[in-house]
């Protein structure tokens, strides 16, 4: 219920407007900490069994900053806003 009283009141125009220095939207913001609660127990899964939890082969870490701007802006984080 904490969730629904925070964004609850905020207006269309509140969600999409982008927010501070990091310039994301109130939607995408949710939507990214959302994103990553569901996350969570397999990630602790994952770390207790020394495993790595959606990161990418040593040989591609160059690609882990581009890919994470790009779903963060704007790939399946948006679609999880839109439920909300």
């Amino acid at each position: 219920m904490a969730f629904h009283s925070l964004v609850g009141p905020l207006s269309d125009d509140e969600w999409s407007r982008k927010q501070g220095i990091s310039g994301w939207t109130a939607c995408e913001l949710i939507s990214h900490i959302v994103d990553g609660l569901a996350h969570t127990p397999d990630a602790i899964d994952h770390a207790r069994q020394g495993k790595p939890f959606l990161n990418l082969p040593p040989f591609l870490s160059w690609l882990t900053d581009p890919i994470n701007f790009w779903l963060s802006k704007w790939g399946r984080i948006l679609k999880c806003a839109r439920q909300f």
